[in-house]
């Protein structure tokens, strides 16, 4: 959250990041769409920020996101959330609490999730992730730490020590690619929009020491997980630039 390609690349509070991204893929020109939070993580999912420019809770949003996508072709997702409640009926809202904010779940917007009571249990806090790793990820996985371990209101170390002691499984699964993404930069910098922010992408499918050395936003990330499962495009997404040139 909120941090700077400069802030993580290269910073000794980021021990471990930084040799993620000397190990596996680093997108050089990342840029985050926009300032705040909210309108990144819509443009992760659905292609669009729907004209919002706040971190507003009370949105219901009427359009298709990525959800709609991999459900109409036969794959599997779910949504990890650090220190939400769970709500397993619809319709479900997920609001804020505690160190969880729920500009940070997406998911929690749209009202094609909320009134369906089946995508509201595919929401679940963080602590159920270890069982379902145990058991088998689905297809697409989306995991928000809660505002102290995304770096929003702790360090750039806390993150990293948390990001430490989560990851290391991940990247043992096979035909498996994992990224890591800031949803924007510092407010005082609008390059891209949003920006310049660190993005990684690693884990077995990504050449040693990969770089993307092309100008990649939000939507070049769905762009992305679209091609990969051949998926129709949302929005912006469908003249966004994928990310190439990193992948095994």
């Amino acid at each position: 959250e909120n941090k700077e390609y400069s802030a993580v690349r290269g910073s000794t509070e980021a021990p471990f990041l930084n040799a993620l991204a000397d190990q596996y893929g680093l997108a050089e020109r990342y840029f985050a769409n926009t300032h705040p939070s909210l309108p990144n993580y819509l443009d992760l999912v659905a292609g669009r920020d729907f004209g919002i420019d706040d971190d507003g809770e009370g949105y219901v949003l009427r359009g298709r996101t990525l959800v709609d996508q991999l459900e109409a072709n036969g794959l599997t997702w779910g949504a990890f959330m650090e220190g939400m409640a769970r709500d397993r009926t619809a319709p479900c809202r997920f609001p804020s609490r505690g160190a969880y904010r729920k500009k940070h779940n997406p998911f929690a917007y749209f009202a094609r999730i909320q009134r369906r009571t089946g995508r509201c249990r595919s929401i679940l806090p963080f602590r159920r992730f270890p069982g379902a790793l145990a058991t088998g990820l689905p297809n697409l996985t989306w995991i928000t730490p809660n505002t102290c371990h995304d770096m929003h209101d702790c360090s750039v170390a806390t993150g990293d020590r948390w990001l430490r002691r989560f990851l290391p499984p991940l990247l043992k699964l096979a035909n498996t690619a994992v990224f890591i993404v800031f949803d924007e930069g510092d407010e005082s910098d609008h390059t891209g929009g949003g920006g310049h922010i660190p993005a990684l992408a690693v884990g077995p499918t990504v050449r040693p020491g990969a770089r993307a050395r092309a100008s990649l936003n939000h939507y070049s990330l769905l762009r992305t997980i679209e091609d990969a499962w051949g998926l129709r495009k949302l929005g912006s997404s469908a003249g966004a630039q994928p990310i190439v040139g990193i992948w095994r």
